[in-house]
């Protein structure tokens, strides 16, 4: 089942007025009708509830994909959706495009006069897109931001009456002072190694927020939180905490570096143990695939390693130096020698 729906976007694009003479860069109301897929309540039942500034409600169904439940009524019979507002959006209703949504189209040397054109005027007054009103019209970025609509407009399900859009998997970000919680974002690119928690992992989470803060209400916040259930969550992602401890250590050994006096990084490195410096490579290494995203064995044998370091170690005496970071290491030691491991057995024929 499906409900036709139209949706109204803006639009950039490279034009020469009737009467000039030189190109530049527009914006008008492009328009696509699209089939959004439908579920009922039953088949893409509550996940998680988070009663925060207003309740978050995420939705899960029997093929693994997860829903973020918009305020949007639609109507059976389909509705119209026009984009809200140009600056400051933040609602993923179908219309709202940004800015950035707008840059992939365009060359690199053209991106400030894309966005100069994007900041101004109001998004619902723009005219529609009709390319007969310019001398001449660059249409091949016109129908690169048609499909890349189309392709974000996929992701958009009604279940029951209300509009979602689908993410992935909803995840816990903690830090000193509280939690976030993540969607779509990519929750690996704030480098905290205490953060980034699946929902099923919310008391693991709570217990190191309380041992950095004692004042932090680890009560209120389960309150807070409904998880309907926890099977359909990944149990544990403690081995992708474990490969941000790479990319953290690595942002703070310059500042310690500043700190003790030795400016000159370079020198501090050629001083170092061949075994130190080898492992140094490899947290560089393993940083950089971290920071895009990729988490491999590489990445968790060097975390591994830097959490194994010997006090002697002058690495270690990096850590040692770097507030909160010998509890860090402890609190995902402790994650790491518990997080759940799954074997699979073999049994011969008879």
């Amino acid at each position: 089942m499906s409900i036709p729906v139209t949706v109204d976007f803006p639009v950039a694009f490279n034009a020469i007025r009737k009467n000039g003479r030189k190109e530049d860069v527009f914006m008008a109301q492009a328009t696509v009708g699209v089939e959004l897929e439908t579920l009922t309540e039953t088949q893409a039942p509550e996940l998680l509830r988070i009663e925060y500034y207003g309740a978050r409600v995420f939705r899960y169904d029997n093929e693994g994909r997860f829903f973020y439940q918009l305020s949007t009524t639609v109507p059976t019979t389909g509705t119209t959706f026009t984009a809200e507002r140009r600056e400051g959006i933040t609602s993923p209703e179908p219309g709202n495009v940004r800015v950035e949504d707008l840059l992939p189209a365009f060359p690199r040397k053209q991106h400030a006069a894309v966005k100069k054109a994007y900041g101004s005027g109001d998004t619902w007054a723009l005219p529609a897109f009709d390319a007969a009103a310019y001398k001449s019209v660059d249409l091949v970025a016109v129908e690169k931001q048609i499909e890349q609509r189309r392709e974000v407009l996929s992701k958009y399900v009604v279940i029951g009456d209300r509009l979602h859009i689908q993410v992935e998997e909803p995840m816990l970000r903690m830090r000193l002072d509280g939690f976030t919680y993540v969607f779509p974002v990519n929750p690996w690119g704030d480098g905290l190694p205490y953060g980034c928690y699946s929902f099923a992992e919310l008391d693991a989470a709570i217990d190191l927020a309380s041992t950095f803060d004692r004042r932090f209400d680890g009560q209120a916040l389960r309150q807070r939180i409904a998880i309907h259930d926890a099977t359909a969550l990944t149990p544990s992602f403690v081995e992708r905490r474990i490969a941000l401890l790479c990319a953290w250590f690595l942002k703070e050994l310059p500042e310690f570096l500043v700190a003790i006096g030795w400016i000159d990084g370079g020198n501090f490195v050629a001083g170092l143990p061949e075994r130190d410096r080898e492992l140094l490579k490899a947290l560089c290494d393993a940083a950089s695939k971290t920071d895009r995203g990729t988490i491999d064995a590489a990445v968790l044998h060097a975390a591994e390693q830097l959490m194994d370091l010997a006090p002697g170690s002058q690495l270690r005496q990096v850590l040692d130096h770097i507030e909160d970071a010998p509890a860090i290491i402890t609190a995902l030691r402790a994650q790491w020698d518990a997080r759940p491991v799954s074997i699979n057995v073999w049994n011969p024929p008879a």
